[in-house]
């Protein structure tokens, strides 16, 4: 998904999983139709099936497919049905071929498509990120999220959130199931590429860090560190900067990758900029060691400050030495 995808979305956008329309031949009534239609060759691949139906929908029936109860479309032979449930949409795909969530087609009348997707956890995107220029990801939004994210998708609202989980391409990105460690799980320990990772987010708008610094380049280990950065709007709209701060710990095969220990969000104007401080503790700066202890180790350490995962800009990261070791309590 492009940014600058995002950016030219404006007005109503429908949503309609059409591989559920084609996958309905079992319900009561629609045997009754005969075979005519290109869409109801199963032998045919399923994105051709999709373009054959969709093609031929009017705009008003695109529309009434996204309701709770979806009334029949006798010209097209697509049945009444009620999807109100998440039966259709599986997780994490187990295999290429998976149910609709990941072949969810997005339509409107418009040059570009997007998924708006209401889901509590990670789903199956990898099609879809492939196939619209937008995912936007509404979670649980309750009664007022209808007009938030119209407000967002018009350009009102400028949609500023961040992933709290990362979203995987599938299952055999993880470990099994059965396999009860950390390693190769979430975005501290995951040495993978996901889909979308932890902490990330779009913004209408542009964002860029820099003047990264601590209170002091070496500490003894228990000792709080500050540290400061600036964060600038570099865009032509107001909008909120998620700033996200990482330490990243000496890497011994032990030690979580990094992982996410402060975070703020600001509002900034077009050129505006905002100084930002942040405290680490000792136990924000401590890791776990192979016999379960909490200590704050000696070490060189990487502190990221930014809008994402630790990257490599010089500008938002700097480098401090602890020395000694503090044992903490559990």
């Amino acid at each position: 998904m492009k940014r600058e995808n995002l950016t030219q979305l404006r007005g109503i956008v429908i949503a309609v999983t059409a591989t559920c329309l084609l996958g309905l031949s079992g319900v009561p009534g629609l045997a009754q139709t005969q075979r005519k239609f290109p869409w109801d060759n199963t032998h045919q691949p399923i994105q051709q099936r999709v373009h054959e139906l969709v093609s031929r929908m009017t705009l008003q029936e695109k529309v009434s497919q996204t309701m709770n109860t979806a009334p029949a479309i006798q010209r097209l032979g697509v049945p009444a049905y009620n999807w109100w449930s998440e039966g259709p949409y599986s997780k994490i795909p187990f295999s290429s071929v998976n149910s609709s969530a990941h072949r969810t087609l997005a339509l409107k009348d418009a040059r570009d498509s997007m998924v708006l997707l209401m889901a509590g956890s990670a789903v199956a995107l990898d099609w879809s990120a492939q196939h619209v220029a937008a995912i936007v990801d509404a979670w649980y939004p309750g009664e007022a999220g209808g007009a938030a994210i119209g407000e967002t998708l018009s350009g009102v609202n400028d949609p500023g959130g961040k992933l709290p989980l990362t979203f995987y391409r599938s299952v055999k990105q993880l470990p099994p199931f059965t396999d009860y460690s950390m390693k190769g799980r979430t975005h501290r320990y995951f040495t993978g590429t996901p889909l979308f990772p932890f902490g990330y987010g779009l913004s209408y708008t542009e964002f860029a860090y820099s003047h990264a610094h601590l209170s002091r380049r070496d500490v003894k280990a228990g000792e709080p560190l500050a540290v400061d950065a600036d964060v600038t709007n570099t865009g032509k709209m107001t909008a909120s900067a998620v700033t996200e701060l990482y330490p990243v710990p000496p890497r011994n095969g032990l030690n979580a990758l990094h992982s996410l220990e402060g975070f703020d969000r600001v509002w900034l104007a077009p050129g505006q900029t905002r100084h930002l401080t942040f405290t680490l503790g000792a136990r924000q700066l401590s890791v776990v060691n192979a016999a379960g202890q909490r200590n704050v180790e000696p070490g060189q350490y990487r502190i990221f400050v930014g809008g994402s995962q630790p990257a490599g800009n010089a500008a938002q990261s700097v480098n401090v030495s602890i020395h000694g070791t503090k044992h903490l309590p559990e």
